[in-house]
C-alpha cells in the first residue's frame, strides 16, 4: 500500500484532484469529512467546541454553526489554535484507523492542514496542490460566495506556500485549465502505480 498525504491551500483544487485520483483507482480519505463526523452533535469534539466557544455556535438543530465558526477562526488566531487543538488529535487517530482498514493499493488522504498539524510522518509521500494566491482568492470568492476581505483573511491565515512545498515529494500546479490539471494527475498516477503496482480499474 502507498499512502499519499494530499494538501494545499484553500481553493487550490484539492477536491478536484481527489476526484481525478479516485477515478484512477485511488481510495480517498477526506480529513474535512472526518472533522465534520467527529464534531457532529453529542460527539466529544462537539462538546469541547461548544464548551470552548459558547452555545451561540450551535444552530437550532444542534449542528455547529460552521459559517460563524469559520469567520471566527479566520479573524482570531487564538480561536483558530484552540479549535485545532480540539480537532487535530481525533482526526489523526481516525486517519490512522481508516488507513489500517483500507484494502486499496493506493490510499490518498486529503488533509488541508497536514503540515500545520504535523501529520507528515503518517504518509509515504506528500502531494502538494499549488496555485497562485490571486487564483485561489478568485476561486474562494466564487465557490463560497464570500467577500474579498474574508477570502484574503482565509489565505493569510494559512502557512506560507513555500513552507508547504518544502515538504512536498510531488507537486501539482493548478493555475491552468482542467485539461492541464487532468494531464498532471494522470502522469502522477503512473508514478504511483510504479510504486505500488496497482492496475488502472477496467472501464
Amino acid at each position: 500500500m502507498l499512502r499519499v498525504g494530499l494538501t494545499g491551500g484553500a481553493a487550490s483544487g484539492k477536491s478536484t484532484v481527489c476526484k481525478l485520483l479516485a477515478e484512477g483507482g485511488a481510495k480517498i480519505i477526506d480529513a474535512d469529512r472526518l472533522a465534520k463526523e467527529l464534531s457532529a452533535p453529542d460527539q466529544p469534539a462537539w462538546r469541547s467546541i461548544l464548551q470552548t466557544f459558547g452555545n451561540q455556535y450551535a444552530l437550532d438543530d444542534g449542528q455547529l454553526d460552521r459559517k460563524a465558526l469559520r469567520e471566527l477562526i479566520f479573524t482570531d488566531e487564538a480561536a483558530r489554535s484552540k479549535l485545532e487543538q480540539i480537532l487535530h488529535p481525533p482526526i489523526r487517530k481516525a486517519i490512522i484507523a481508516q488507513m489500517h482498514n483500507a484494502t486499496a493499493d493506493l490510499v490518498v488522504i486529503a488533509v488541508p492542514l497536514l503540515i500545520e498539524a504535523q501529520m507528515q510522518d503518517l504518509f509515504d509521500r506528500i502531494l502538494v496542490i499549488t496555485a497562485d494566491d490571486k487564483v485561489k482568492q478568485q476561486r474562494l470568492q466564487q465557490r463560497d460566495a464570500i467577500s474579498p476581505q474574508l477570502a484574503r483573511q482565509i489565505l493569510n491565515a494559512q502557512i506560507d506556500e513555500q513552507r508547504r512545498l518544502h515538504y512536498a515529494d510531488d507537486i501539482i500546479d493548478n493555475n491552468h485549465s482542467q485539461h492541464a490539471l487532468a494531464s498532471q494527475v494522470e502522469m502522477l498516477l503512473k508514478v504511483y502505480r510504479q510504486h505500488c503496482h496497482f492496475n488502472k480499474p477496467a472501464q
